[in-house]
């Protein structure tokens, strides 16, 4: 059961960085292109200045080609700044995208470790940690074989001091619990 919480756990976090990453990156997009609306406006706006300079300045027969100069360079700045906000739209997006791979390849990774790794035991609410099978704790007598469906190992008699409990179960000495009927041992 801890283990479904944990990976409910691990998930809704996975989730949650997703949508901080995504929403961040939607907030810093939109506010380029904020930047870029803004640019092109003001460059619309010298364009039409421009073409009424120029319209003045044909009309009085005074062209000042340097003067129409200026305000071009500065439509060509515009241009440059829409370029580099752009390019910063696309950066952040390509990070967006890396950070949602990376988590998604880390995840598989760990669920890759896990399945790999061997199990040793199952830990019980006491603390205790036990082999699995066990469907009793022999320290404080919990009933965890609702969540364990493997075989009991069995402790052979020749290998330590054991104890054997009424059910036919071979324990090491000191077991308070018997692992396998749950019955409380002398």
């Amino acid at each position: 059961m801890a283990d479904f919480f944990n990976k409910m756990k691990k998930s809704l976090n996975k989730g949650t960085t997703v949508i901080s990453v995504k929403s961040s990156t939607m907030m810093e997009t939109n506010k380029l292109k904020g930047e870029i609306s803004s640019l092109k406006k003001e460059r619309t706006d010298i364009f039409t200045a421009t073409g009424e300079k120029y319209y003045m300045m044909k009309k009085e027969g005074n062209l000042n080609y340097q003067e129409l100069d200026e305000l071009i360079a500065r439509a060509f700045e515009l241009d440059q700044n829409v370029l580099e906000k752009e390019a910063a739209i696309e950066e952040a997006i390509r990070k967006q995208e890396e950070t949602i791979k990376a988590l998604e390849a880390g995840e598989e990774a760990e669920e890759e470790s896990e399945a790999n790794q061997s199990y040793d035991g199952v830990v019980c609410v006491c603390g205790e940690v036990l082999p699995e099978g066990t469907k009793f704790c022999p320290k404080c007598g919990n009933n965890i074989s609702a969540n364990i469906e493997q075989p009991a190992e069995e402790v052979e008699a020749d290998s330590e001091e054991t104890i054997t409990c009424d059910c036919g179960a071979v324990l090491k000495a000191g077991t308070v619990f018997c692992a396998q009927c749950g019955k409380k041992l002398n």
